[in-house]
């Protein structure tokens, strides 16, 4: 398989062979350890504001004078109204990314983002906006490698959707707005991970089983199962794929992340009882 091509590739190296890697067919994960800890320099806040994005992805985003991405788009009424349509089964199907904007609904109503100001919400859910957009646009863009985008995402395929993400400065740019980084550069770069990940609600955990069962539905579920970590780079180490998050760390392995996700875009629709409140 490919994935075993990929690992010979590696103990190759760590034995002192040195080859010429072969020629992928679809695209290769970065091979490092987890002691590089190397995530791409993806930001660079002396940069001039970034041009309108229209056309490339689902929804329009235009930078303000701080380089940040927003949309006109009113993605309240949008990620409700794409909820509804999935707690009726007799409703035509939705696209993948719009599945994910869904369930990415019944985390805001079922935790403590439902009690956020409609400002503030809007905000939190261009967050996450900004990484779906970028997500979808790239499988869009892997039709040319023969990728269905509407097809599950196999470890594959995901692989080749973080590539195409990652080497396109301007769905990176978008995705890593979104995601946010620990430590940001530039206001911009705050994304969900200074703005909701861990200050608005610690105590409702996600109980709907899969990766993350029993632990907190904002701070890892929505991060891991709803908007993943496809801006950063996977890795081989230990014999395995592993996904990287923001700081350079272990995440999760790759076929967790890619079940995960599928789960979000394609199998499940989350309801009021995936979701308990621990006092």
């Amino acid at each position: 398989m490919w994935i075993d091509r990929l690992a010979r590739q590696w103990r190759n190296r760590r034995g002192g062979i040195r080859r010429q890697p072969r020629r992928a067919t679809a695209v290769t994960p970065r091979l490092e350890t987890l002691e590089d800890r190397t995530v791409p320099a993806v930001v660079n806040p002396a940069a001039p504001v970034p041009p309108t994005i229209s056309g490339l992805t689902p929804h329009t985003w235009t930078a303000d004078a701080n380089g940040l991405y927003h949309t006109a788009t009113d993605l309240a009424v949008e990620w409700q109204g794409y909820y509804q349509t999935m707690l009726n089964p007799q409703a035509a199907p939705l696209t993948p990314i719009q599945h994910l904007e869904g369930n990415a609904e019944a985390v805001f109503e079922n935790t403590g983002l439902s009690k956020l100001s409609a400002a503030q919400q809007e905000a939190d859910r261009e967050d996450a906006q900004r990484e779906f957009d970028a997500i979808a646009a790239a499988m869009q863009s892997n039709q040319n490698l023969q990728i269905d985008p509407t097809a599950p995402l196999t470890e594959q395929t995901f692989l080749a959707l973080e590539s195409t993400l990652q080497n396109n400065p301007t769905l990176l740019e978008l995705a890593v707005q979104g995601h946010g980084l620990n430590d940001p550069p530039a206001s911009r770069y705050r994304g969900y991970t200074n703005d909701f990940q861990n200050n608005v609600d610690n105590k409702t955990l996600y109980v709907g089983g899969g990766l993350n069962n029993n632990d907190k539905a904002i701070a890892a579920f929505f991060d891991d199962n709803i908007l993943s970590h496809a801006p950063f780079p996977v890795v081989w180490h230990n014999g395995k794929l592993i996904q990287l998050n923001q700081n350079g760390n272990f995440e999760n392995t790759l076929k967790q992340q890619v079940v995960a996700l599928n789960e979000s875009m394609f199998y499940r629709v989350y309801t009021q009882y995936d979701f308990c409140h621990h006092r």
